[in-house]
């Protein structure tokens, strides 16, 4: 799938969030809120990672009452398996807690500079928006599924997750409170996920939708 350059485009999903990944890497697939900086076919990074305890925002316009940031339990921060599984869940939360604050601290901490889109991701559809005092209302973002995945090694990738994701209708609210932009409801994309272990925690080193062929 591929994205296109506009706001809108931006708009529609965290995972879509890649949308502006794919937009800013030049490519000319198809608009899509959720989706990171490019696509991988599925014929079925390494660097340093940020701080492991940022101060991130607790609260926001796109909050649920009572709601609280994710966290992954510390029983579950193992080089296991089981514990890539549960950090790329906690990846897309973070991702999600972005759209939900405009606070894109938590999610800057959990990948390598390698996940360029990633970052790309961020400062266009999270940093951007908080910058210019617009919010996003809906288009919160809720893992469905995860598959562990043969390694490959990309990226210096010790693991694969497949997460597969929803995500809500979404509008962008300017300053004033008004309407800019909106995108529909997105059912079932599949992200792939390369994890490194880093020695003490995981680390996202790479992150696309996924193409099956």
């Amino acid at each position: 799938m591929q994205f296109r350059h506009s706001r809108r485009a931006v708009a529609l999903g965290m995972l879509c969030v890649a949308v502006g990944l794919a937009a800013c890497d030049g490519s000319s697939t198809a608009a899509h809120p959720l989706t990171p900086a490019s696509t991988f076919s599925d014929t079925r990074g390494t660097g340093s990672p940020a701080p492991s305890t940022p101060t991130i925002a607790t609260t926001g316009p796109n909050v649920h009452p009572g709601e609280k940031p994710p966290v992954l339990p510390p029983a579950l921060v193992v080089n296991l398996p089981v514990g890539a599984d549960a950090f790329a869940r906690y990846w897309i939360q973070a991702l999600d807690w972005g759209y939900a604050t405009t606070d894109s601290t938590l999610a800057k901490s959990l990948f390598a500079p390698s996940c360029t889109g990633c970052a790309r991701f961020l400062r266009n559809f999270i940093d951007l928006i908080r910058q210019q005092h617009q919010h996003y209302r809906g288009g919160r973002i809720a893992v469905t599924g995860t598959e562990l995945m043969p390694t490959d090694h990309h990226a210096g990738s010790t693991e694969i997750v497949d997460v597969t994701v929803q995500q809500g209708g979404l509008k962008v609210i300017s300053a004033s409170g008004a309407v800019i932009e909106s995108a529909p409801q997105i059912e079932n994309d599949v992200f792939r996920t390369w994890l490194r272990w880093d020695g003490h925690s995981w680390v996202v080193v790479d992150w696309k939708r996924v193409v099956v062929k």
